[in-house]
């Protein structure tokens, strides 16, 4: 037997369809395409159509982002790659929005971290009217460097003494000069 109700979004049929009561119905939607999508009625009453009354979005999807690791005093450049990144895409840095952000394109997010509250793992969320990605403990604040203790704090003009050098922020240091 054909249906007496059917119900499409853009050009495709909904899947699962529930007629409530004489002015109600829910429907399951199909997959469509990113934008403003028609909805059409048809059954023995009539056809309706409500133009560009339905919107479908690009899920937020965060897949990737580097680095993962910068200064307590902020500043480092963070690329953030997925999916669904619009024009009011936000991040986070715990719970403080990025310094900077821009969106390159729908697919990546340039951001600066701003300063961190302490040297620590914080998330990294990425939201919008779509969605919300967290990524739990995803960025890592270094401390910052100082250094507190010379052992010894003297030596021959020849060189070639074992200095001990106490602080912190030494995470990530490739050389002493």
């Amino acid at each position: 037997a054909k249906p007496l109700t059917t119900v499409r979004i853009g050009s495709n049929t909904v899947p699962d369809l529930t007629i409530i009561d004489d002015e109600t119905m829910e429907v399951r939607t199909p997959p469509g395409l990113a934008g403003a999508s028609s909805v059409t009625v048809q059954n023995p009453n009539g056809r309706f159509v409500c133009n560009n009354c339905y919107t479908y979005f690009d899920d937020l999807v965060v897949t990737g982002y580097s680095p993962r690791e910068g200064a307590l005093a902020g500043g480092t450049t963070v690329t953030i790659t997925g999916e669904g990144f619009d024009d009011e895409v936000q991040v986070l840095f715990g719970a403080t929005a990025a310094a900077s952000l821009t969106r390159v394109s729908s697919t990546e997010l340039r951001v600066t971290s701003p300063r961190g509250q302490a040297a620590d793992l914080v998330d990294l969320v990425v939201y919008n009217k779509n969605g919300v990605s967290t990524q739990r403990r995803g960025f890592r604040y270094l401390p910052e460097l100082r250094v507190t203790r010379l052992t010894p704090a003297f030596g021959p003009l020849a060189g070639g003494t074992t200095v001990t050098l106490a602080g912190a922020g030494f995470t990530g240091a490739t050389e002493v000069r």
